[in-house]
């Protein structure tokens, strides 16, 4: 699940709860993403019809 998403100068960045220590070091998380993702807005804006 994401944490969180912010945008700042047109870039969008995304966290996800999976990579916090407390999940990440929990042997029984599957699916750790420990990095955080980015995107520029009008890459994600132009997915949309």
């Amino acid at each position: 699940m994401n944490e969180g998403i912010t945008e700042y100068n047109g870039t969008a960045y995304l966290v996800y709860e999976s990579g916090s220590h407390l999940y990440a070091s929990d042997p029984t998380t599957l699916n750790v993403i420990p990095r955080m993702h980015k995107a520029s807005m009008s890459s994600l804006t132009s997915l949309v019809p």
